[in-house]
């Protein structure tokens, strides 16, 4: 057991929408424009922020990290795949393990063995959950995304911000817990250049997501979610330091 490192990749379904969802969200965006005075397409708006919405976005990728291991396990949404993909367990090298399901699927098997692996969470946590951004975007998707299907987190991750034993949000670490405002905000890619770690983003980055699962190919989305997920443990590792300083405090 040992900490975790999560990172999840994400996409927007418009047309799997119930009709009446689809039209809610169009009807939020076009007030929000009329309120702001801005001149746009209300439903292209909609379906290009469906990545970024816990409550009707979907997941496409889970990425988890042991660090102390230096292993990794990918869980893969197939539902674009199925027949390429069938659901089930593949093992592309020694480090690493893919498994193929649909979105429920994935998501019991994540929580499942983030169980396994850091132990359960809360104030006497054992180990942590590392993410970049979890707690306002992996976290929060994890966990709706799991109610929606009757699932139950085996974890909080989104608990008590300073408790850097439960959930270790570099972004957090980094912006030193808030002190820092949204101009200090800054990407994984940044981050990893100013300690010298390896970019995560050399074949492709988040935009290109929902293209590459759309498409089918499945591997170079497991390649980039490894990338992701070494790079954050990488990172979690050089910003020990400060972490033990907060920690402290």
């Amino acid at each position: 057991m040992g900490p975790v490192v999560v990172d999840i990749e994400t996409v927007g379904r418009f047309d799997c929408l119930s009709s009446s969802v689809q039209e809610y969200l169009i009807e939020r965006e076009l007030k929000r424009l009329e309120s702001n005075g801005e001149n746009g397409d209300a439903q292209a708006n909609v379906i290009e922020s469906l990545p970024l919405n816990p409550a009707a976005g979907t997941i496409a990728a889970i990425g988890l990290w042991l660090i102390n291991e230096e292993r990794g396990l990918v869980l893969i949404n197939n539902e674009e795949a199925e027949d390429a993909y069938p659901t089930g367990h593949a093992q592309p090298d020694a480090q690493t393990v893919v498994y193929y399901g649909s979105e429920m699927q994935i998501l019991k098997v994540f929580w499942a063995k983030l169980l396994e692996k850091a132990g359960p969470g809360g104030r006497y946590a054992a180990y942590p959950v590392v993410t970049f951004n979890g707690r306002h975007f992996d976290g929060p998707f994890l966990m709706l995304r799991s109610a929606v299907y009757g699932i139950k987190p085996a974890r909080n991750l989104v608990g008590y911000r300073y408790n850097l034993n439960d959930n270790c949000d570099l972004l957090e670490v980094l912006t030193l817990m808030g002190v820092l405002s949204w101009q200090h905000r800054y990407s994984l890619d940044f981050w990893c250049s100013q300690f010298g770690i390896e970019s995560p983003k050399k074949d492709m980055d988040g935009s290109q997501v929902g293209e590459v699962w759309r498409s089918g190919d499945f591997d170079r989305l497991v390649n980039y979610s490894l990338s992701d997920i070494k790079a954050t443990a990488e990172l979690y590792l050089a910003a020990q330091p400060l972490i033990e300083v907060l920690q402290e405090s």
